[in-house]
């Protein structure tokens, strides 16, 4: 951006949006003629011209009063786009896209420069009957920030579903190799005591025992198979964990889910909101998002967060 050197410079409280009303391939130098010539102006209506392919001109020092709005000049700086009216010279919103990128990026400069200056178009001002800038500059401010956000807000939901896609590949497989664990458990426990009666002695427990208990409660025969009582217990525990592990599996697994559900609501939504918005309205605001994130890609995210939130 090309500022001139400064004497002192004035407090700004408005950068007004215009146009030029005339075909795009007029020049500035007939404009500025014009002015002086036809208007007797001393200074110029505007302190930035915009052509049709987007170059900026500082036709005049923003340190300086333009006469862009009767009465608010003193505290405002001018911005025009080349364009405004059809072949038949009616009022028409006409801006190129290379002209509505320089807009957005001279305004963000702009705005940077002087926070405290509310943009307004022309038209918005008391006593003005143009229709200049042939198109509402709130809207488009709203409508170029909600693309923003929507964008935003979309590629959150895309990284929040791929997330939980991955937790829930994790949760499947971790649930699928304890319901296998589970069931070898169970099967081992199975062959184990269906062999028949079991009997206990000395820390063991018999199987399948044949032969005669003496007086003193000793065995005297044989069994199929025998399980220390402290492997009974480590089994037990094993079984336990296991048991607690599955319902918190299945717990999570149930939050995952509800955490889904409303990540696909909100996706929902999204396409319903961006259905009804007009393709130029999208071109413009890919062409703004690229043109911020360009300039200042972290304080542009950091003001949309707390817009959003």
């Amino acid at each position: 951006m090309i500022y001139s050197p400064a004497t002192e410079m004035r407090t700004i409280k408005y950068l007004v949006v215009h146009c030029t009303a005339t075909p795009h391939n007029t020049t500035i130098a007939s404009i500025m003629n014009y002015w002086k010539t036809v208007l007797g102006w001393k200074n110029p209506g505007y302190h930035y011209m915009i052509k049709a392919d987007g170059e900026i001109v500082n036709t005049f020092p923003i340190e300086q009063i333009s006469n862009g709005v009767a009465g608010f000049n003193s505290v405002s700086i001018h911005i025009a786009y080349i364009g405004g009216i059809d072949a038949k010279g009616k009022a028409v919103d006409n801006r190129t896209p290379a002209q509505v990128a320089s807009q957005i990026k001279l305004l963000k400069e702009l705005k940077a420069r002087f926070p405290n200056a509310e943009i307004k178009g022309h038209r918005d001002f008391p006593n003005v009957k143009k229709e200049c800038p042939c198109f509402d500059v709130k809207t488009w401010l709203k409508t170029i920030t909600l693309l923003i956000a929507l964008c935003i807000c979309l590629t959150g939901c895309k990284v929040s579903r791929n997330s939980q896609s991955d937790k829930n590949s994790s949760y499947k497989s971790e649930t699928t190799t304890e319901k296998a664990e589970e069931k070898a458990t169970t099967s081992k426990e199975s062959d184990a005591w269906r062999l028949g009666n079991a009997y206990k002695v000395k820390g063991y427990t018999l199987f399948d025992f044949v032969g005669k208990i003496n007086t003193d409660g000793s065995l005297e025969g044989s069994a199929s198979s025998a399980i220390y009582s402290s492997q009974e217990q480590n089994h037990s525990e094993e079984k336990q964990s296991s048991k607690e592990q599955t319902k918190i599996l299945k717990r999570t697994v149930k939050e995952t889910k509800l955490v889904t559900k409303q990540v696909t609501i909100t996706k929902t939504v999204a396409k319903t909101v961006t259905q009804n918005i007009p393709w130029w309205v999208w071109f413009a605001g890919a062409v703004a998002i690229v043109t911020a994130l360009f300039l200042q890609p972290q304080s542009l995210i950091v003001k949309l967060k707390n817009l959003i939130k």
